[in-house]
């Protein structure tokens, strides 16, 4: 399975990821799922930042009602959420096996003093007990 970017969705993930350096950033990614390909056609910030994240962070309802809104509107669904990892690897944790939903893309962006070093893209496999790992192809 791939997740599909265009080059400046990417970049402006990656930038907001840094700017919000050293907190945690994160956002929605919208499009569509067809067969093996995550398409991604549109990328909504995150209105908050959030300054000590143990484990998880936790997104306001109200925002999903937002980017769900703005995804109906548009033809296109929810089909992923990024979030920046300060000063760790742009890998999922154990508590993410908790929170995350099969058949969503979830981008992770390690950042280090202020800048993107990794990403890495994975999705919840339908029995919730593994993360896969989802090239990304860039258009």
């Amino acid at each position: 399975m791939r997740i599909i970017f265009r080059r400046n969705q990417l970049d402006a993930i990656l930038k907001h990821a840094e700017q919000c350096y050293p907190k945690v950033g994160y956002g929605f990614l919208l499009g569509k799922i067809a067969q093996e390909d995550i398409k991604v056609a549109d990328v909504i910030r995150g209105e908050q930042q959030f300054a000590k994240v143990k484990d998880h962070i936790l997104i306001p309802p109200k925002e999903f009602q937002q980017a769900q809104q703005w995804a109906d509107s548009k033809g296109m669904d929810i089909i992923g959420l990024y979030r920046s990892r300060p000063n760790r690897s742009p890998r999922p944790l154990l508590v993410d096996l908790d929170q995350a939903w099969p058949n969503m893309a979830y981008l992770f962006v390690e950042t280090r003093k202020q800048k993107a070093v990794q990403h890495k893209a994975y999705v919840l496999s339908e029995d919730r007990s593994a993360f896969y790992e989802l090239d990304i192809l860039i258009q």
